[in-house]
């Protein structure tokens, strides 16, 4: 397998600006899609930012990640708002603020650039939320704040506005990220970390599911798992593999005040194999306590205790009845404060574990009982030096703990998910 280039990029994330709070549920995520469409050749776009992510809704896989208006829908503006495959023209209309961009699939260009409501789609005025298509009434329906208003075809004109949820649209939250026409005839949209499936033919929402868990895996790209190692960086762990930082010089990999992106810095091994003899399966979770020189894996309902110095398995058993009891099992992340007690993720809480009583001590919520900044449904974990380095999607916030909020954002580059 070719060896990735792993590197991060620290950039200017204020195009994910999509975000909505309320008491249980505070985002903090800053990788919301903004917009989507399913083009004629049966594949999904996604679009967020200056990237567009290509998806097969057939298989469920990302097929690519790609810059959006160079590599992919070329001369498509970046940080868009809302998008749409016309029923009619089978072409895409991309919306961004009040101007509308026409793009043809078959010469792979943009062939119109217009103002909506001058240049065609009368009636409506941007930015929108989310935009789509219906299936059989050959109308558009273009979604903001808690309004919806339907674009008719046929007139070429808006001919009704109303409120989601009350007057259509049952069941569908408002100030969606966006909205995508299924092939399977039913409308998808995306709110934060859910998406609601629209069935036309009940006219109601009849699932709502977590985005990479209950439906579009693989949509996202992330890793698994991140454990300090004895030197102070990190191993980062995905699939099957551990990413060991081996050059020299600064802080290592998400230290991160220096950082190189040459190939024969990074060092793959195979997980259970060149690293963690014994470990089995795709991780969950990961940890280190640097009191005992042990690491704990989360695998399932699996917990497996490795000893650093013999290195080698020394326990393996089931989470809340062998060790962590109250810890709930298929975690996210965990990692162990500098305050000597474990803290294990999952969904939008976070569960505060005391090593030395063997006691769960409180369960609170991610971002509202603490760990302020941190978005919720993480997907890796670890801490060093008195920081939290959390990872969701392609992004790692780190977590100061004196100060006790994200004092950093980083995008992940693409190259290390190759």
């Amino acid at each position: 397998m070719k060896t990735s280039i792993i590197f991060l990029l620290i950039v200017n994330l204020s195009f994910f600006n999509k975000s909505d709070s309320s008491v249980e549920y505070s985002n903090n995520d800053i990788a919301l899609m903004n917009a989507a469409l399913v083009a004629p050749n049966g594949n999904a776009y996604f679009m967020k930012g200056k990237f567009c992510h290509r998806y097969d809704i057939n298989k469920d896989r990302l097929i690519k990640v790609a810059d959006l208006g160079k590599n992919i829908f070329r001369g498509v503006k970046t940080n868009v708002d809302a998008a749409l495959l016309h029923s009619g023209n089978k072409k895409a209309y991309i919306f961004k603020g009040t101007t509308y961009q026409r793009y043809n699939f078959n010469t792979s260009k943009v062939e119109k650039t217009g103002i909506m409501g001058v240049d065609g789609w009368k009636g409506l005025n941007g930015p929108f939320d989310a935009a789509i298509s219906h299936p059989t009434n050959n109308c558009a329906y273009f979604f903001k704040d808690k309004k919806y208003y339907r674009y008719n075809y046929s007139k070429g004109k808006v001919d009704k506005i109303a409120t989601v949820g009350i007057d259509g649209w049952k069941g569908v939250p408002e100030k969606v990220d966006l909205a995508i026409m299924h092939t399977n005839g039913k409308a998808y949209f995306f709110k934060d970390d859910f998406y609601y499936r629209y069935n036309f033919g009940s006219r109601k929402v009849d699932k709502v599911g977590i985005i990479g868990s209950h439906g579009w895996k693989g949509l996202f790209q992330s890793i698994d798992a991140a454990v300090k190692r004895n030197n102070g960086h990190l191993h980062i762990i995905n699939k099957s593999v551990v990413y060991e930082w081996g050059g020299g010089g600064g802080s290592g990999f998400l230290g991160l005040n220096t950082f190189a992106s040459l190939e024969s810095s990074w060092h793959r091994m195979k997980l259970g194999q060149q690293r963690y003899l014994g470990i089995k399966g795709r991780i969950d979770a990961a940890m280190y306590h640097k009191k005992t020189k042990v690491k704990y894996f989360f695998v399932g309902n699996i917990y497996y205790k490795y000893d650093m110095q013999l290195q080698k398995v020394i326990d393996r058993g089931t989470i809340g009845r062998d060790y962590f009891q109250g810890i709930p099992n298929n975690l996210d992340a965990c990692l162990i404060h500098d305050n000597g007690k474990a803290y294990f993720f999952k969904a939008n809480k976070y569960y505060r574990f005391n090593l030395s009583t063997k006691r769960r001590e409180k369960i609170g919520v991610i971002g509202i009982d603490g760990w302020w900044g941190i978005p919720q449904n993480i997907h890796a974990a670890a801490y060093r030096n008195g920081k939290g380095y959390f990872f969701k999607k392609s992004v790692k916030y780190v977590y100061d703990s004196n100060k006790r909020r994200v004092v950093e954002r980083e995008l992940i580059s693409n190259e290390f998910y190759k």
